[in-house]
């Protein structure tokens, strides 16, 4: 028997921005899950490599979450 389905989704904001880099890049969500292939064909490891550095400028600049 296998576990519970897991469904991704990309959002993007009326202008067409992808709402994972505006949260992650504001300190408003942290990086956290597995890769999986992307919806729109972008490569999995390079979004993720993406994010993960907007989310360590996030912690230099110590904007939203990081900032205390």
């Amino acid at each position: 028997m296998f576990g519970p389905r897991r469904y991704y989704a990309l959002v993007y904001t009326a202008d067409g921005r992808d709402l994972a880099e505006l949260l992650v890049r504001n300190g408003l969500a942290r990086i956290y899950g597995t890769r999986t292939p992307t919806p729109d064909g972008r490569d999995s490891r390079a979004y993720r490599r993406r994010l993960k550095e907007l989310e360590a400028q996030a912690k230099r600049q110590q904007v939203g979450a990081w900032k205390h």
